[in-house]
């Protein structure tokens, strides 16, 4: 959203939740009624009406910031790719309902992929599997980062932080993972190496972990494995949380453990970054590309052993951890939404 670049405008198309963010730009926004839309009715509602409206105004290029493209047309058309999800869940168990959607997914987006003019990776992860997964040409990519959420890195007193601790009946000192809770978030590792940990320590932490899931057979097996492992009343599930709950998680946890295996550029480590959190991290990629070396402690995928060790040490260290949480959050300035802004417009432009 913006004025005229050389020559060249850009529109918005939104829904009235996001076009009421956007009042200062009013005069570039085209509202849609689909703010209220599952994902069926919304994708019917833009098959048939987007190239109604795309023809009407004449726009040259649309960019569709996902990688999915349901409806066909005359304009040139940018997608992004920005969940891996469809292309890596088979290595996990997963429920019926989200294989189905999964598999419907991987169809969709190969076949968008492979049809669209240019396509927008947000890692070189995400990059490397667009190529390898949907045969698509490195002239037709582009690479670009997801920017920094400056939330994150605002000053915050200290009382908040504990009040908001206090809501959520958490106790210092604790270990934090998050994210949503799905397979390939591997939250079941963290669980066992946290019980490890409490084994040859004594009950020094608690562990807390942020997210909910749609996957209720997962989230079933994470909750029996925190039951059967001695350690019920350390390990505490606090459900979806608010951007304000979860910026004090991260400044107030001890370590964030992301296990996660499958992401294309994973939000909460850049999020994380930003909040000055000492993070241990899967070396799964893209992690180790967006995190960068020498900014957290990495971790063989599903190496539990790895895991408790990398724990005993970062807990013991405290000087090394102040050095990880100083580096961690100056590694976050360099995602930037609008470097990705201004290289996205630049993008559109070329195109």
């Amino acid at each position: 959203m913006g004025k005229a670049r050389e020559n060249v405008e850009f529109f918005g198309l939104c829904d009235s939740n996001q076009a009421s963010a956007l009042d200062a730009h009013r005069e570039l926004i085209l509202q849609a009624p689909t703010a209220n839309f599952g994902g069926l009715k919304r994708s019917l509602w833009e098959r048939k009406n987007l190239p109604k409206l795309i023809k009407g105004h004449g726009f040259s290029t649309v960019f569709t910031p996902y990688q999915v493209q349901n409806f066909s047309s005359k304009a040139k058309s940018v997608l992004m790719l920005r969940n891996m999800e469809p292309f890596c869940f088979d290595q996990f168990q997963y429920g019926i309902k989200n294989r189905v959607r999964n598999h419907a997914l991987r169809f969709a987006t190969i076949r968008s992929m492979q049809s669209a003019d240019h396509i927008i990776a947000v890692s070189g992860f995400a990059k490397d599997k667009l190529q390898e997964r949907c045969r698509v040409s490195d002239d037709r990519v582009s690479h670009i980062y997801h920017g920094r959420d400056t939330f994150f890195s605002a000053d915050i007193y200290e009382d908040k932080v504990e009040t908001t601790l206090q809501e959520l009946n958490i106790n210092r000192p604790f270990l934090l993972t998050c994210g949503s809770l799905l397979p390939y978030r591997r939250c079941e590792d963290v669980i066992e190496a946290f019980v490890k940990y409490i084994a040859s320590n004594g009950p020094t932490y608690d562990l807390v972990v942020a997210g909910d899931s749609n996957d209720s057979r997962y989230k079933n097996k994470l909750h029996r494995l925190a039951n059967e492992s001695g350690q019920k009343s350390r390990v505490h599930f606090v459900g979806h949380v608010s951007k304000e709950s979860i910026r004090a998680l991260y400044r107030s946890a001890k370590i964030v453990i992301l296990a996660t295996e499958i992401e294309a550029c994973p939000n909460i480590a850049i999020e994380a970054m930003s909040a000055g959190a000492v993070i241990l991290a899967s070396n799964s990629r893209p992690l180790p590309e967006i995190i960068g070396q020498g900014n957290a402690l990495f971790f063989e995928q599903r190496n539990i052993d790895q895991i408790h060790k990398q724990l005993q040490f970062l807990t013991e260290s405290k000087k090394e951890a102040a050095e990880l949480r100083q580096c961690a959050q100056q590694r976050a300035f360099n995602y930037s939404w609008d470097r990705c802004v201004e290289k996205t417009l630049t993008l559109l432009e070329r195109i």
